[in-house]
């Protein structure tokens, strides 16, 4: 019996307040004081976590206990510099290409529209945008509209990923066999995934503007 009373759950309807809350933040309305409070918060835990794990990286890097390790960039071939100069380039190019195109969606990152809802209804919200649970028809509109506002902001996103992969992946090279290169390693393996992640949702929220209003999902694609 909680099969179906989990398949209908996730099928509920949302409230008219909650739609209507989800449209006013689409057409610019301000968020509440307790939103702006949480989105406070959420910047303060995200910055203090960045900060703590840079301390604790260096503090690892000093005092962690001496291995006769390789210096950096040690025993490496002729030709890895070959490969290394253009991972290092790519990276700061990828960066630059990421505040051009990307450069004025920190505003809308701090606004989201669904900010405010209840988590469950974020998740419904969330999967119709991506065309992964049907769709509520009655607020087709609302739903492009977070759906082409998530492609957007995506796009530093994927950019600053695309960016940091190969850049962790040349510092792991020159680092081979240190402490740090295993730092730059783990560093290489998140922000692929995380290019991973970003690139998926990006076809699935293009993918739902394309069934849904194809004028809306007729951003270019890349040739396959």
């Amino acid at each position: 019996m909680s099969v179906p009373a989990a398949h209908n759950a996730t099928h509920a309807t949302l409230s008219d307040e909650t739609w209507q809350q989800l449209e006013d933040r689409l057409a610019g309305t301000p968020a509440g004081p307790r939103v702006r409070r949480s989105t406070v918060r959420r910047i303060i835990v995200i910055g203090v976590a960045v900060v703590a794990a840079a301390t604790a990286g260096w503090l690892g890097a000093v005092w962690l206990p001496g291995l006769d390790l390789p210096q950096s960039g040690a025993d490496l071939p002729g030709w890895t510099f070959f490969a290394i100069l253009p991972l290092m380039i790519a990276g700061p190019v990828c960066w630059v290409t990421a505040i051009v195109r990307g450069g004025g969606n920190l505003q809308s990152a701090i606004s989201d529209p669904t900010l405010g809802l209840a988590r469950a209804d974020r998740r419904r919200i969330e999967r119709m945008a991506r065309g992964r649970q049907p769709a509520d028809l009655q607020h087709r509109t609302a739903l492009v509209a977070l759906a082409g506002r998530r492609i957007n902001r995506s796009t530093s996103t994927f950019w600053l990923a695309l960016g940091w992969t190969p850049f962790a992946f040349a510092q792991f090279l020159l680092n081979w066999g240190t402490w740090f290169g295993l730092l730059y390693a783990l560093l290489a393996v998140f922000f692929l995934a995380m290019l991973l992640w970003t690139v998926r949702k990006r076809r699935q929220w293009r993918a739902f503007l394309q069934e849904t209003e194809p004028r809306a999902g007729a951003e270019p694609t890349p040739a396959s």
